[in-house]
């Protein structure tokens, strides 16, 4: 069931229910009174009155963000940039192809192969090369699975272009995909045999990687005639989600040209070098793994091969990770971040060791 504001009065409130609750409005109060780490965006940041934390508290556990890692808090408030030296820093976009190409590769939890017959370039947002994309197959049939990241569902919806679900209809020769890599709604890797046919009948496809570097185990060859373009958005790895962080790797004929030269967005670059020198690719996971299992098994969810999230119960579904979205599936996994995040503080509040 998606519940609704109008079911909260109604719903059973079993004894993880109950905890999860109070757990939200400890973390929407220390929001409001910002002794906790904020949201980035307005609607996720309540005022210091009843109404709104308690508003708050009903959200606490959506949507799909970075661990706001003390750490990594640390290290981002640290940083000083002399942008004139940015500016003319004409190797940027080779130091960053380098940097992040050693990131990955020296992630024991990521190993995609066949980026080498891609032109690497840094990358103003996924939405902004979701959008090219989709333009430039407007007079495509768009395919995506059921359950993809509800931003592309979003952007379909709203843009004049064809677009249906896999499960809808065999795969065209007049169709293009995208998809995610893991894939969004299991936060596993999906059945990729639609790779097949997309090769044969040469329908482009642009794959995301987004949840790569929090995923247990991401294996992936793009050394293939369909796909087009490769996607690294890095807005969950760290807390920097207003900046658009990322790159992407094209193949001929599916970049401008003149990207190469004016499109360099070198002060993010410069920032995501920074950050993929002082934190591995894996760092999430390692740090945050054991929490992951505890907090499991304290509240009777299932582990997702996502660092991220968790499996919720039937009784959860209030907690559900986008069941705000109204969107027309259901995932099931609840976002963990918040717990990791304030462990000590919810310890001491429920006096657990």
């Amino acid at each position: 069931m998606n519940y609704t504001f109008e079911h909260w009065h109604g719903i059973k409130r079993t004894e993880q229910f109950n905890t999860l609750w109070e757990i939200g409005m400890l973390l929407a109060q220390g929001e409001a009174l910002q002794t906790v780490p904020m949201s980035e965006y307005h609607a996720s940041q309540p005022q210091a009155n009843f109404k709104s934390v308690r508003d708050r508290a009903k959200s606490v556990f959506f949507g799909g963000r970075a661990v706001r890692d003390p750490d990594v808090l640390k290290f981002l408030q640290s940083q000083t940039f002399d942008i004139y030296k940015i500016n003319i820093n004409a190797n940027m976009s080779k130091q960053l192809e380098e940097t992040t190409l050693k990131w990955m590769k020296e992630s024991p939890n990521i190993n995609v192969n066949g980026l080498k017959d891609f032109q690497f370039l840094s990358m103003p947002g996924l939405n902004t090369v979701l959008k090219e994309f989709i333009m430039k197959n407007k007079n495509k049939r768009i395919r995506v699975m059921r359950g993809e990241y509800w931003y592309v569902i979003t952007l379909l919806k709203e843009s004049p272009v064809e677009w249906k679900y896999m499960d809808e209809d065999d795969i065209q020769a007049n169709d293009c995909v995208i998809a995610s890599v893991p894939f969004f709604s299991t936060m596993d890797i999906p059945d990729l045999s639609f790779l097949d046919v997309c090769d044969k009948l040469d329908v482009p496809v642009l794959i995301d990687l987004c949840w790569s570097a929090l995923h247990d185990n991401v294996t992936l060859d793009v050394n293939r005639k369909c796909i087009k373009i490769v996607t690294l958005s890095l807005c969950k790895n760290w807390p920097v989600e207003t900046l658009r962080l990322g790159v992407r790797w094209c193949k001929e004929g599916w970049y401008y040209p003149s990207d190469k030269l004016y499109n360099q967005y070198r002060l993010n670059s410069e920032l995501i070098i920074r950050l993929m020198v002082n934190f591995k690719a894996n760092y999430i996971i390692k740090k945050y793994k054991s929490l992951q299992h505890k907090w499991n098994n304290r509240l009777g969810l299932q582990p997702t091969p996502l660092i991220l999230t968790s499996r919720i119960t039937p009784e959860l579904q209030w907690f559900n990770q986008h069941r705000n979205l109204g969107v027309d599936w259901s995932q099931d996994n609840m976002m963990m971040a918040g717990l990791y995040e304030n462990e000590d503080l919810i310890n001491k509040y429920f006096n657990w060791n």
